[in-house]
């Protein structure tokens, strides 16, 4: 990663102006958010789907598992805000990277946020 590459202006945000860039970043790397949400999305769903006969229990379980799928998501733009989006290809290879840290506990405890 390198700083000279930023994408971004770094400077204090507000709420209102964080969630504009927000969605100027969704809107710029459109492509490469869409293909690793889908390729870790789609499969997931589809097993689910057919395991299940009742579908609300598929569809109960995919919300449950949200925080998997912001992850590659979360991956992909913190590469991009460096200059290099990667492929779907690239994002489910460093796989390692974004599912290790933490993903045990955003599906069990920290998923009853209050908040």
């Amino acid at each position: 990663m390198q700083p000279e590459h930023l994408a971004v202006a770094l400077r204090p945000r507000g709420g209102w102006e964080a969630l504009d860039l927000g969605f100027q970043m969704a809107r710029q790397w459109w492509r490469p958010i869409w293909l690793a949400w889908l390729t870790v999305y789609l499969p997931v769903a589809a097993i689910l789907l057919m395991l299940f006969e009742n579908k609300w229990w598929a569809v109960l379980i995919l919300l449950w598992l949200k925080p998997l799928f912001d992850r590659p998501v979360l991956h992909t733009v913190s590469r991009a805000v460096f200059g290099n989006a990667p492929s779907a290809l690239q994002t489910l290879r460093a796989a390692r990277d974004w599912l290790r840290p933490g993903l045990f506990w955003a599906l069990t405890f920290f998923r009853f946020n209050t908040a």
